[in-house]
Formats: structure tokens, C-alpha cells, sequence
């Protein structure tokens, strides 16, 4: 008779099993160093050893490995660790050390580096690496399989040393580059990621292509470990581009199994007499490719169709059983689902959760479980989208706080839907705050000091944006003391010249200070020598000419109110034009033309209520005809006192209406009046309010009055009310900073903001002498305008001087010696705020304090 190869593979495999279920039960023991090193101090740190490590960590657990995992292992704890290792594999049938991280080749031997160690010399090679032959000797005492997996790099860091030269077919004279291999018949297998002297590759996922590749098939049941590494080793290859091939020592005199799950010919021969079919379902479904899969569908088939015969037997003789508890159910199912849905209505909350959870754990109604789940996704939802929010918001305050962005962490505070994130957006300010103010005070010491190398030193390392400032300032400050010393003493003398011309010309200013010498101001102004007196010059002369420009407007304003119009007379509006034309005020100017434009605006309101009330009057001529068309009319009219007028009502014995054509929507012409010609008002048509007098020169320009095919649809004219001013706007704050620079009462550099506008105004109302206005208008930029030159000023108390904006002390006077005169800088090179040095007593009058101005 003649035996399939199928049914002999069959045979053998229930004979294997019946030896091994003969022989005694023997736990096999495993033991397994698994390393990762990633943070290293000295070389560049690695992504993937940490996660490879773990993730074979895991892989051997899973293969029955008793594993020692450890990560990031420096010098101190390597031997610990070995010597544990030691210990535990005494016994132990395989052994198992797999290496993740740096490493390197040196005269034929393999070096691990711990995290700490540093790459110096070779001679630094023995005391702060480990060697693998010292792995080796570990895993000698095993009786059993012992496996050294490194994915590791192998390349020498010192190859400007002499290599050993090797002649092809013959053994090695001397030392090679590459780790010696370990010839030991009775079990070993060494694992290389990469070839000798060669590089292995991080990878840009989460495990490196060597470990990825280990991963794959380490768990595959019934794989020999040969050809398990095979499989790694072309994988690697291909994935690498051929750019990095692993190197495999494998001597076994028996085959080994990492995962010795059942395959498919031990686990048909199991199963192969059973009658349960969830055993056949188990068999395709992990394996679905093997031979023995049809014999497995057959049974799985037979099986099923003889269960079929006997449960249809059963469910002839339970249908008549099952009719009668239908009904019985059918009424319990109603009376329970009336009852339950009213529950699901009072708990379709996140609160009552769990009670949703357990009604539909007791629930007697089918429909119950779709509702019950419905809600529950629904309020799961829910909080899975706040609980990723809250993850969300987290993250960006980590990585808003490590950048020190605090104006975004507020951002985020007022914008956070999570409740948690308002605290820790505290917690990150807090932080934030903390190393700001540590940097400022360390930034303020080493300022104070002189320190520029410590001011270097805190920039690499600063966490607050506002650091870097800090640091600049520092470094100009300390540049600028430098600096100070060397200028002091040849400033002194240029200073008692420059300060004799001021007080001369600051005496003449003093008299010509009224606009009787208008002339002389103009020639000491074009003539002046000292700095400090051409800005009071120009102040002079606008205060002359501020005085002129106040009588002109004070004239054009009494003008247009003694023209104010009354009525609808065009004569009127002509006369607000041409002053607004003729007057050269600003103010005066805007308000002529508000009026005008009121003005105009009233007429063509009235021109377009005549017009309407013409219409009205026509229809009403017309009858009963027209009665219709006239509330038509009536109702779309836009001339306000119009609207009040009341419907025709019908008569009481009103004919048929007889149609009357293009009485439905009359069409009339636009209304065209010229506002030379003003209409007269009909009865219906009281004359319209005029606007008031112009008030303080104040009326806001009227609105267009829009001109379309009646009915007209005209807003009521409403008297002008004076509107506030714009105020406080960007544009405004710019332009007034802009200013308030150019007289030399605002310091800050770049864009300045709406309270540092206001401070500077504060001062410089001080300085003129009047009552502060702290809002920024058109006004206040045009008063600003009209400054011709600094108006700010330094005042130093007696026995100091002003110099760079700052009171210092006067200097001794040095004594006289005759030094080369000196050539005068250029009025480009000259400083804008040249300081005047402190008169001597004798000089100085007293009561009387040295002014710095346009400082």
C-alpha cells in the first residue's frame, strides 16, 4: 500500500509528540543581559539603543528569558552589573547578552562604551570600556547555548596606528581589525550588526534596521537560529542599501529554537481525531498555508453540517414551546421598555455614567442596549476630545515654557478649554519668572562687575528671552565706561568754552524773548553756537506764532457764528462755504464744512418730503380709485413725518372696484431739485428742523442722503451732535511718539506704547509749564508738530553737570598746560546733546541750577 508524503509528515509528527510526552518534564532555563546606552556625555547621543533594548527586552520575556534590562550604564555600575550577570547564569541552560549603543574596534578587540567614558587615548581603553572578552568569559561557565548579540559599530577611532597585514587563504599573523571570533563547537552563536571596521546604522525609526529585522523573526515559532539570522542578515542589507551587512558565527552541533511554539505538523496530529471544531477554526487560522489546511476545512465542514441535523431536530421540537413564551415575553419587553426609556431620559448625563452602564446591564428591552450605548459613545466622546484637549494644552505649555514665551502661555491661559491648564500655565509662568529674575540679577552682577566673559557664559545658557537684552545692555555698558575714561579728560576743556557760549547766548535769549524782536530771535536762532539755545529759540518763536495763529482762529470763529444758518435760505449755505473756503484755521475749517454739509442735507430731506407728499396728494385726488395705491404708496414712503400719517379707510358702500391701470405700484420720475430752487412746503409738509449753531466749532460731517427712483426712502434728519474726537488710536500713539522723540521727552528705541506716550506727555507738559493732558488726539500730535526743536531738559543740583542725559560730579580742574590744539569735529561728528560742565563758584550764580536741554 502506498503512503502520501501528506499522512507520513502526519505520522512522524504524532510520533515526535509521543516521545516527548514519554520523556520527563524539564523546565528549560533562560537568562538574558539585555544593555541600551543613548545619553552619552562625551560622543554624540544615539535615538534608537534605548527603544531597541526595550523592545527586545520584551521580545525575550515573551520566549520565556528571565531578563536583566539596563540603561544609560556608565563606568561605575558596568562591573556591578557583569557580576550579576555572573551569578545568575551559573546555572542556566541559555544565556543570552544583547548590546545596544556605541562601541568600537581596537587590535582585534570589541570595547562597549558606557554613557560616562571618554574616547582619550587606547591606553584609557581597558579601564573606562568594557571588553567583550570579558562577556565572553561570563557566558563560558554556561553548560548550555550562549548568544552575544552588539548592534554596535566596529570601526577603530585610532587607525592612524599600524594595521596587520593578512596574505589571502592563510591564518592571521598578527593583530586584525575586528573582533576575534569564538570557536566553540559545543554552542555559541555571536551576533555582529555590522561587518569588522565597519559602521552600524541608528536608522530614522523607532529601532535601528538591525534590531527591527531581530524583531521580525525572533518571535516565529519553529525558526532554527540559523536560519533566523540568515533571514536578519539579508533584511538588513536590502533595508541599509547594501550598505552595512551583519556578521553571524554560528556553532551549534544541534539545532536551536528560540521560540519553540508548536508548528503546524505537531499541532494537526493533535487535533487530527478531534470533534471539536474550534480546534479546526484554531489550526486555519494560524495556519492558513499549510498542508494539512483542506483536511482541516473538510472536518471543520463535516463536523458543523451533523451539528446542523441535530440542533434543526431541536428547534422543531422547541418552536411550538418558543410561540407560546413569545407572547408572554413580547408583554414584558413592552411594559419593561416604557420603563426604561423614561430612565435613559434622566440619566443621559456624564454624571449618571455609570448608572446609564448598569441599566443597560439589566435592561429586559432590546432597544434599551442600542439608546444605553448611543448615549454612552456620545458622553464618551465627549470626554475623550476634553481629555485630549487637556493632553494638547499641556504639551504646548511644556514647550512654550522651555522657550520662555510668556505672552503665548496667557494666550493660552485665556483660550484653555481644560481646567487644569490655567494652573499649570501658572505653574510654567512661575517658573519662567523665576529663571527671568535669576539671569537679570546675574546679568545686573556681571554688568556691575565689568565681566564680559561671564555675561558669554549666561547668554549659552539662558532660558528668559529677555536675557539676551539684559547681556547686550551689559556689554554696552561696560563698553561705555571703558570708553568714559578715555573722553572725560579731553572733553573738560570744550566743555568750559562751550558752556561760556551758552550763558552768553542764554543771557541774550533771556531779553529778545518777546515778539518785539521777532528779527533778533530769527538771527539768534541761524547764529547761535550753543546747542541747548537754538531748540529755545525755535520754542520762542512758536510760542510768537502760536499766540498770532490762536487771535486768527479766535476771529474765524466768531465769524461763523455770526453766520450760523436758521433756516433752508441758500443764501446761508453759501456764506458757511465761503468760509469755509477763506478760513485758514483747521478747526474753523471743519466746522464750516459740517455745517454745510447738515445744511445741505436738510434741503434735499425736504425736497425729497415734497416730492412724496405731491404723490400722496395726487393719489388721494383720485378717490376710491386711488385709495389703495395711496396706502401702497403710503406704507414705502421715506420721509419721517409722512410715515405718520394714517391709511385711507374704504367707504361704507364702495362700488366694484373697476381696474384701474398702473394704479398698483405708480412709478415716478427721481426727484431732481436743485438747491438754488427750493420748492415751497405743501400743507402736509411742515418745514424741516434746521441744525442748531455751530457749537465750540464742533459738528461732525453729515451723512449722504441716497438718491434712487421713488418711493424714496430718506432717514429723518437728525440735528448734528458733536462726536468725541478719535483718541488713543495706533496711528495717533505713533505719530505722537514719533514727536515726543524729535523734542527729546521720550527715549525708547522702536515701537513705543500707549502708557510710555503718556508718561513722556506728562513730562513734557511739565517742562511748558501747563496742566497735563494725557490724551493722545490730533490735537495733541498737531501741538507737538508745531515744537520746533527739544523741549525736555536735564537740571543738575550744584557741584554737578550733566553729561549723556545723567547728573555726574564736576571734575577737579586739571592744571594748565599747553597741549596741540585740537581739530574741531565736524557737526556730523559732533554728539546731539553736548553736556555743560558745572561753573565754578565764582562763575555760577547762585540760586540758579545749570540746564541741560534737548537731552
Amino acid at each position: 500500500m502506498r503512503i502520501s508524503p501528506r499522512w507520513f509528515k502526519t505520522l512522524m509528527a504524532a510520533l515526535v509528540l509521543i516521545l516527548i510526552a514519554a520523556l520527563p518534564a524539564a523546565a528549560e532555563r533562560r537568562v538574558a543581559l539585555v544593555i541600551g546606552n543613548s545619553t552619552y556625555k562625551a560622543v554624540p547621543a544615539l535615538t534608537n539603543p534605548r527603544n531597541d533594548a526595550a523592545d527586545m527586552a520584551t521580545a525575550l520575556r515573551s520566549l520565556d528569558f528571565e531578563v536583566i534590562e539596563r540603561y544609560d550604564v556608565d563606568k561605575n555600575a558596568i562591573r556591578p552589573l557583569l557580576k550579576d550577570f555572573a551569578r545568575k547564569v551559573a546555572d542556566a541552560d541559555t544565556a543570552l547578552v544583547y548590546y545596544a549603543g556605541h562601541a568600537l574596534q581596537y587590535h582585534g578587540a570589541l570595547y562597549l562604551m558606557p554613557v560616562d567614558a571618554q574616547l582619550e587615548d587606547p591606553t584609557a581603553l581597558k579601564f573606562d570600556m568594557l571588553a567583550a572578552a570579558d562577556i565572553r568569559e561570563v557566558l563560558d561557565r554556561v553548560n548550555g547555548v550562549r548568544i552575544m548579540i552588539f548592534d554596535a559599530c566596529r570601526n577603530d577611532p585610532f587607525k592612524d596606528e599600524p594595521e596587520a597585514t593578512t596574505a589571502p587563504s592563510a591564518a592571521p599573523t598578527g593583530p586584525t581589525r575586528g573582533l576575534t571570533r569564538i570557536i566553540r563547537p559545543q554552542g555559541s552563536v555571536i551576533a555582529y550588526a555590522t561587518a569588522p571596521l565597519d559602521v552600524a546604522e541608528d536608522g530614522t525609526k523607532r529601532n535601528s534596521p538591525f534590531t527591527r529585522s531581530l524583531l521580525k523573526w525572533v518571535r516565529e515559532p519553529g525558526l532554527e537560529i540559523n536560519q533566523l539570522f540568515q533571514r536578519v542578515r539579508n533584511d538588513v542589507y536590502e533595508i541599509t542599501g547594501k550598505r552595512q551587512l551583519p556578521e553571524i558565527t554560528v556553532s551549534l552541533l544541534e539545532e536551536f529554537y528560540l521560540n519553540k511554539a508548536e508548528t503546524d505538523y505537531s499541532f494537526w496530529a493533535r487535533i487530527r481525531f478531534s470533534s471539536d471544531p474550534a480546534d479546526f477554526r484554531d489550526f486555519l487560522s494560524r495556519f492558513p498555508s499549510s498542508d494539512f489546511a483542506p483536511d482541516a476545512r473538510y472536518r471543520l465542514e463535516a463536523i458543523e453540517r451533523g451539528r446542523k441535523v441535530i440542533e434543526d431536530r431541536k428547534a422543531i421540537k422547541l418552536n411550538e414551546q418558543k410561540k407560546r413564551d413569545d407572547a408572554e415575553r413580547q408583554r414584558q419587553v413592552d411594559a419593561a421598555c416604557q420603563r426604561e426609556v423614561s430612565l435613559i431620559g434622566l440619566l443621559s448625563t456624564p454624571e449618571h455614567r455609570s448608572e446609564l452602564l448598569q441599566l443597560k446591564a439589566s435592561a429586559q428591552c432590546p432597544a434599551t442596549l442600542g439608546k444605553v450605548d448611543a448615549i454612552v459613545a456620545d458622553i464618551d466622546r465627549r470626554l475623550d476630545e476634553a481629555r485630549a484637549t487637556c493632553r494638547k494644552e499641556a504639551a504646548t505649555i511644556g514647550d512654550l515654557a522651555a522657550a520662555g514665551r510668556r505672552q503665548d502661555l496667557q494666550s493660552l491661559k485665556s483660550a484653555a478649554q481644560c481646567v487644569d491648564t490655567a494652573k499649570a500655565v501658572d505653574v510654567a509662568l512661575a517658573s519662567i519668572e523665576t529663571a527671568c529674575g535669576s539671569e537679570a540679577t546675574e546679568a545686573a552682577r556681571l554688568s556691575a562687575g565689568g565681566d564680559k566673559t561671564g555675561l558669554a557664559a549666561l547668554a549659552v545658557h539662558a532660558r528668559c528671552p529677555e536675557t539676551a537684552a539684559r547681556i547686550a545692555d551689559g556689554l554696552t555698558q561696560i563698553a561705555a565706561l571703558e570708553d568714559k575714561d578715555r573722553q572725560q579728560r579731553a572733553s573738560e576743556i570744550e566743555h568750559i568754552k562751550y558752556k561760556q557760549r551758552c550763558v552768553e547766548e542764554e543771557h541774550r535769549l533771556k531779553v529778545l524773548s518777546s515778539a518785539d524782536y521777532r528779527s533778533d530771535l530769527e538771527e539768534l536762532g541761524k547764529t547761535a553756537q550753543c546747542a541747548e539755545t537754538r531748540p529755545l529759540v525755535v520754542a520762542a518763536l512758536q510760542a510768537i506764532e502760536a499766540d498770532r495763529r490762536a487771535q486768527v482762529c479766535a476771529h474765524e470763529k466768531a465769524d461763523l457764528e455770526a453766520i450760523a444758518p436758521a433756516s433752508l435760505d441758500p443764501n446761508d449755505l453759501a456764506k458757511v462755504e465761503a468760509q469755509a473756503k477763506s478760513a485758514t484755521c483747521a478747526e474753523t475749517v471743519a466746522a464750516a464744512r459740517g455745517v454745510a454739509d447738515a445744511m445741505d442735507k436738510a434741503q434735499k430731506a425736504e425736497q425729497a418730503c415734497q416730492i412724496e407728499s405731491a404723490e400722496l396728494d395726487r393719489l388721494r385726488g383720485l378717490g376710491e380709485a386711488g385709495r389703495d395705491a395711496f396706502n401702497r404708496y403710503l406704507a414705502g414712503v421715506g420721509c419721517q413725518r409722512l410715515q405718520a400719517m394714517a391709511p385711507l379707510p374704504p367707504t361704507a358702500q364702495s362700488p366694484p372696484q373697476q381696474s384701474v391701470p398702473n394704479q398698483s405700484a405708480p412709478t415716478l420720475p427721481k426727484p431732481s431739485v436743485e438747491p438754488s430752487q427750493p420748492s415751497q412746503p405743501t400743507e402736509l409738509a411742515p418745514s424741516t428742523p434746521m441744525p442748531p449753531p455751530v457749537q465750540a466749532l464742533a459738528v461732525p460731517p453729515p451723512t449722504e442722503v441716497p438718491s434712487q427712483p421713488l418711493p424714496v426712502e430718506v432717514p429723518p434728519v437728525q440735528p448734528p451732535s458733536a462726536q468725541p474726537p478719535p483718541a488713543d488710536t495706533p496711528e495717533l500713539v505713533a505719530k505722537a511718539a514719533k514727536e515726543l522723540k524729535r523734542v527729546a521727552c521720550l527715549g525708547q528705541t522702536g515701537e513705543a506704547s500707549l502708557e510710555q506716550v503718556r508718561k513722556a506727555l506728562k513730562e513734557y507738559y511739565g517742562f511748558k509749564g501747563q496742566k497735563a493732558s494725557l490724551t493722545v488726539d490730533q490735537a495733541t500730535v498737531g501741538r507737538l508738530e508745531q515744537e520746533g526743536g527739544p523741549v525736555c531738559q536735564v537740571r543738575c543740583p550744584e557741584g554737578e553737570h550733566e553729561r549723556r542725559g545723567k547728573c555726574v560730579a564736576n571734575a577737579s580742574p586739571a592744571p594748565k598746560q599747553r597741549q596741540p590744539r585740537e581739530t574741531r569735529p565736524t557737526q556730523a561728528e559732533r554728539p546731539t546733546v553736548p553736556s555743560r560742565p558745572q561753573p565754578s563758584a565764582a562763575e555760577k550764580p547762585k540760586g540758579n541750577s545749570v540746564i541741560c536741554t534737548g537731552c
